[in-house]
């Protein structure tokens, strides 16, 4: 089975604390979140009290895995450098997909990339564990990004204690930078016998599910990039007691968003399917809470036919 192995293109850390020159070391990563009542807790000649740090990787070379594969396996490494840890227990970092582009080293928290609602995966290790590269399985958001069904602008990690810990990574520029390899089966042209010209081309079916949830009076799904696609459906159940109202968000860019025409309300218990009017390269599901607000749950599926044809 073919391998690939692929280092780290851009790493950056988001921090609430100032950014100045100082102490800072290029060639680490932070992952921090700070507990309630934080105490001065001095780290590698860094003082890091009362703030959060998030590191951020990015990995732009997934065009050197044929387009016409399947992905069976992608596995994400990090190095952790050190951690210093204020109870004995293991340490859990969560894996988000980001919805936004960054660039390093640093970042103001206020200017870091948006993440998806739930963590894709978990890198777990000991408290004592350190000096050593730990991995977890990144295998459906590695297929999602080389199918085109997200964009591809990297991952968060984030800490799930809030016990003040602090946990050191390298960065792209240091020893050990972090990878992912990714192990994938090529499909062979011959083995299948030769069709007759008019079914040399073959279509791919993409498709995804999520649930959305919350009180705010208007609710987003992850964008999707949608450019290859022929055919777009999203299906939409409403598994809460009050009724919503939905509609698409289609963008150029992934950032500037505008709604396209049609609006559904679905009932409680109801599932309904919307499709966009206009074409765009990205698209979202917009729910609109209306007043009173309420607590909203609802899941969707995202179905997509694309054109991206494969020679058989």
């Amino acid at each position: 089975m073919p391998q690939v192995d692929m280092c780290v293109c851009e790493t950056a850390t988001a921090t609430t604390a100032q950014i100045n020159g100082g102490k800072y070391d290029p060639s680490a990563l932070w992952i921090k979140s700070a507990m309630e009542y934080d105490h001065l807790h001095p780290l590698f000649g860094q003082s890091f009290h009362g703030n959060n740090y998030i590191s951020l990787l990015k990995f732009n070379r997934l065009s050197i895995v044929p387009y016409g594969c399947d992905i069976v396996r992608a596995t994400l490494y990090v190095y952790i450098r050190d951690q210093k840890r204020l109870t004995g227990n293991d340490n859990r970092i969560l894996v988000f997909n980001n919805l936004d582009n960054f660039e390093g080293p640093r970042i103001n928290w206020t200017d870091r990339p948006r993440i998806e609602t739930e963590p894709d995966t978990s890198l777990t290790f000991s408290a004592n564990f350190k000096h050593s590269y730990t991995s977890c399985d990144i295998t459906e958001l590695v297929i999602d990004w080389h199918r085109g069904l997200q964009p591809n602008y990297g991952i968060s990690l984030i800490n799930q204690s809030h016990d003040g810990s602090c946990i050191m990574l390298d960065s792209k520029v240091g020893t050990h930078p972090p990878y992912i390899t990714i192990d994938y089966l090529q499909k062979s042209p011959e083995c299948c016998p030769p069709l007759p010209p008019v079914d040399y081309l073959k279509n791919e079916f993409i498709d995804k599910s999520s649930e959305l949830s919350g009180s705010l009076a208007d609710i987003y799904s992850p964008s999707v990039m949608v450019n290859t696609s022929q055919l777009v459906s999203c299906f939409v159940k409403n598994i809460c007691a009050k009724p919503f109202d939905i509609n698409l968000q289609i963008s150029p860019d992934n950032i500037n968003f505008i709604d396209d025409l049609q609006a559904i309300t679905v009932a409680p218990g109801e599932m309904v399917i919307i499709t966009p009017i206009h074409f765009a390269k990205f698209m979202r599901l917009h729910i609109n809470n209306t007043l009173p607000l309420d607590y909203i749950e609802a899941k969707i599926w995202w179905q997509l036919q694309t054109n991206n044809y494969l020679v058989l």
